[in-house]
């Protein structure tokens, strides 16, 4: 037994030795993501390389829209780099949930970008707008980002 919790810890190490930025913003009032709350994260890299860009949605599990519209731009100075107005499903064609799930707490890291270049020593910053057409979003608990060095 020991064996396989040494395997699964040097596998839980190894996959995560890309990630570069882990961010999670985890303020929110009520779980509820204001539509005029825009979440925003700022980060500089370390080495110029292809990353990839992945937001991160921490919701209640069972969510109840099986799709959201999130807006996701990463910006160097007032520069638009990537802009993506994205449908973000929560649930697969079963009714599965699509996300990383421990109880009533489910983490969902979708890709926004599959490559993008960025450079050592520049200052980046990711904007990310919730597009829900109501007040507020219920049963979300954080919103981040996560950005993975591509080997």
């Amino acid at each position: 037994m020991k064996k396989i919790s040494f395997f699964c810890l040097l596998l839980l190490i190894a996959c995560n030795q890309n990630v570069v930025v882990n961010e999670l913003n985890d303020d929110l009032v009520n779980n509820r993501w204001l539509h005029t709350d825009k979440k925003v994260f700022e980060f500089e890299i370390e080495q110029d390389a292809n990353y990839q860009l992945e937001l991160h949605l921490s919701h209640v599990y069972d969510f109840q829209f099986e799709q959201i519209p999130v807006g996701v731009y990463l910006l160097e100075g007032e520069q638009i780099l990537l802009g993506e107005e994205l449908a973000v499903n929560f649930k697969d064609s079963n009714g599965k949930d699509l996300g990383e799930c421990l109880g009533d707490i489910c983490d969902l890291y979708v890709p926004v970008s599959s490559q993008i270049n960025l450079s050592k020593g520049i200052k980046y910053r990711v904007e990310i707008q919730n597009d829900f057409k109501g007040d507020y979003l219920p049963n979300i608990l954080g919103v981040g980002i996560r950005v993975k060095k591509i080997q």
